[in-house]
């Protein structure tokens, strides 16, 4: 995964070799909304194949005295 000022978060396939032109797919777009921390949480119960991941997602622009604000993205 990848994530920066451009406030796209992308999944790349590690597997691929050689010149790679685009991520397999974009997780969270957003131009307005630069990223500059992402942090994944999967929990639920293996034996069911019932899994929730979530992506929390720091960045923006009204960041201040206060801090950075972050976002929840559920999958």
């Amino acid at each position: 995964m990848s994530w920066g000022v451009d406030g796209k978060i992308c999944m790349w396939d590690s597997f691929s070799q050689g010149q790679i032109g685009a991520p397999i797919c974009v997780l969270v777009s957003n131009q307005d909304y630069p990223i500059y921390a992402v942090d994944i949480f999967e929990a639920g119960d293996n034996a069911d194949c019932k899994k929730k991941s979530s992506i929390c997602v720091g960045g923006g622009n009204e960041g201040g005295f206060i801090g950075v604000p972050a976002s929840l993205h559920n999958f």
